[in-house]
C-alpha cells in the first residue's frame, strides 16, 4: 500500500507523529497543534479527509474523534458564556454594540428523566449566577416540565442567538424578573443593548411585568409600557406577542360566547356562527375567509392565520348584510384589529418598493452590459428613494424607479383582489383530482368480480363432476 511505500522523510510532520503514535501502546492526548491539521482538512472537505486518511492507512483520527473535539461547547442550562463570548467578538469586530430584542418563551418538555455520562438529567436546573458563580436556586429533585428560553434578535440585521435557557417546573413573576435583570446586565457587558422584550400572554409573564416596574393595563391611569435598564437606565419597551394575543382573544370569544369592550359594548360569537352557516348553505362567500375551520377551534387552536381571519373587519362588515342582525358593536370591536391586519398603505408601499428593487436587481444580473442604457434608466431609481431598502441594504440591493414601482403596485392590487378566486380555483382542482382517483378502484373491483366469477364457475364444475 501507499503507506508502506512512502518514506518517513516524505511524510508531513503531523503525519509522522500520527505514524509514531500508532506504534506506541501508551498514547497521549492530541495537542492543539496536532488537532488543527485534521480538523482543518475535514472542514474544507470531508471527502478529501476520508481519502487522505484511507491512503495513509488510517493514520489520521476517525471522523467520530473529530466530532468529539468539536463538541466542547457548554450547553448546560443557565447563561451560556460561549454564546456571549461569540457575541462580544462580533460586536468588537463591528466596532459597535448590537441593538436587539429579547424574546422570552416557555417550551413544554416531556415529563421524565434520563441518565447520561454518569449524570441524571430532567430535574429543575437554572444554572449559576454568572456574577457570584453560585446556584441561582437550591438544588432540586423536582422534575422539570418546561424550558424557559431567552433569545435575542438583532433589530438592524439578521443576527440571532440563544444566550441562555432554564429547566423549570414553576416560577413566580418575581423569579422571572430576576432572571431578566441578570440577562440584561450580562448582555450589556458583552456588547448587546436590549431595546425591547417580547413575551406571550401567560399569567406568570404578566406578574413579571409588574415585578419589573411596568404597567401594561389599558384601564390603568398609570400606564407604563417600559421599565428602566439596570445599568444604562434607558427604557426597555415591553411588547406582548401579537400572535399569542390574537389566539387568546379568539379563544376567549369562542369559549365564553360574549365579550364586552372597554365601553361596555357587546361582542357576540353567535353572529360569526350565523354568517358562516349562511355562507355554507347558500354556497356564496361574501368576500371573507370564514369557513368551518374558523368555527371549530378545538382542532386549530394554534393556527394564527385562522384567528386573524375571524377578527378582521372584513368578516364583520359582510356579517351585517348577510345576517340582517344589527351588530354594530361587533364591528366597533374588531375594528381595533385593523391596525394589525389591514396594513397601513405606507407600509404596503415600502414592501412593494423592496420587491420592485429585487426584480430590478435580477433584471440587471440577467442582462449584459450591451443592453440599452435607456432601458435601465426606466427601471432603476435613485438611492434613498425607499426607506426599507435603506435599512436592509448592505451594498447589493437596487432601487426601483417610480414607473417600476407603480407597475408592481398594480400587480399587487390585482393579486389581492383575486386571492379568493385563486384559492377557490386551487380547491376545485384538488377536488377534481380527488374525484379522479377512485377510477383505479373501479378497475380493482372489476378484477375482483372476475376472480369471484371464475371461482364460482370452478365450484359449479366440481359439483357437476361430483
Amino acid at each position: 500500500m501507499l503507506f508502506y511505500i512512502i518514506s518517513q522523510n516524505s511524510l508531513p510532520n503531523a503525519l509522522q507523529y500520527f505514524n509514531e503514535r500508532t506504534s506506541n501502546p501508551k498514547r497521549d492526548q492530541y495537542s492543539s497543534e496536532l488537532r488543527r491539521f485534521p480538523m482543518t482538512l475535514q472542514f474544507y472537505s470531508s471527502t478529501a479527509y476520508n481519502f487522505v486518511r484511507s491512503q495513509f492507512h488510517n493514520l489520521l483520527p476517525a471522523p467520530s474523534t473529530i466530532r468529539k473535539w468539536l463538541c466542547t461547547i457548554n450547553a448546560n442550562p443557565g447563561f451560556n458564556k460561549d454564546v456571549l463570548e461569540a457575541i462580544k467578538k462580533a460586536s468588537e469586530k463591528n466596532n459597535k454594540p448590537f441593538v436587539c430584542n429579547l424574546i422570552i418563551d416557555q417550551i413544554s418538555l416531556k415529563y421524565g428523566t434520563t441518565r447520561k455520562h454518569g449524570r441524571r438529567f430532567g430535574y429543575v436546573d437554572v444554572g449559576v449566577d454568572p456574577f457570584t458563580m453560585k446556584p441561582i436556586f437550591e438544588e432540586s429533585i423536582v422534575q422539570a416540565n418546561h424550558a424557559l428560553v431567552f433569545m435575542i434578535v438583532d433589530l438592524l440585521g439578521t443576527f440571532k442567538a440563544t444566550p441562555g435557557y432554564f429547566l423549570i417546573h414553576t416560577l413566580t413573576g418575581v423569579e422571572h424578573a430576576n432572571l431578566v435583570m441578570i440577562m440584561l446586565q450580562l448582555l450589556h457587558e458583552y456588547g448587546v443593548n436590549v431595546h425591547s422584550i417580547t413575551y406571550d400572554g401567560d399569567k406568570v409573564n404578566e406578574a413579571m411585568v409588574v415585578a419589573l416596574g411596568a404597567n401594561i393595563s389599558i384601564n390603568s391611569p398609570k400606564e407604563k409600557l417600559y421599565f428602566s435598564h439596570p445599568i444604562t437606565s434607558h427604557p426597555v419597551w415591553l411588547f406582548p406577542d401579537p400572535c399569542h394575543m390574537l389566539k387568546n382573544v379568539r379563544n376567549c370569544l369562542a369559549k365564553l360566547g360574549r365579550l364586552h369592550d372597554r365601553e361596555g359594548r357587546l361582542i357576540d360569537w353567535t353572529h360569526i356562527l350565523m354568517l358562516c352557516k349562511i355562507q355554507e348553505d347558500e354556497g356564496v362567500f361574501a368576500a371573507n375567509k370564514l369557513t368551518a375551520r374558523h368555527i371549530h377551534i378545538e382542532e386549530n387552536k394554534m393556527n394564527v392565520r385562522l384567528a386573524a381571519q375571524v377578527l378582521i373587519s372584513s368578516s364583520v362588515k359582510n356579517k351585517h348584510s348577510e345576517t340582517e342582525v344589527p351588530c354594530e358593536d361587533d364591528f366597533q370591536e374588531t375594528g381595533l384589529f385593523n391596525f394589525v391586519f389591514d396594513v397601513p398603505l405606507s407600509f404596503v408601499q415600502e414592501v412593494v418598493r423592496y420587491v420592485s428593487g429585487f426584480i430590478v436587481k435580477k433584471f440587471k444580473e440577467s442582462c449584459s452590459l450591451n443592453t440599452c442604457q435607456e432601458c435601465f434608466s426606466c427601471i432603476v431609481g435613485e438611492p434613498g428613494s425607499a426607506a426599507l431598502i435603506d435599512i436592509k441594504n448592505r451594498g447589493f440591493l437596487s432601487y426601483p424607479s417610480e414607473e417600476m414601482f407603480q407597475l408592481c403596485l398594480r400587480i399587487e392590487q390585482i393579486i389581492r383582489a383575486s386571492s379568493d378566486f385563486i384559492s377557490r380555483k386551487m380547491e376545485d382542482s384538488e377536488n377534481a383530482l380527488d374525484d379522479a382517483e377512485p377510477t383505479t378502484n373501479h378497475v380493482d373491483e372489476y378484477d375482483n368480480a372476475e376472480e369471484e366469477d371464475d371461482m364460482e364457475e370452478d365450484s359449479e364444475e366440481e359439483d357437476d363432476d361430483g
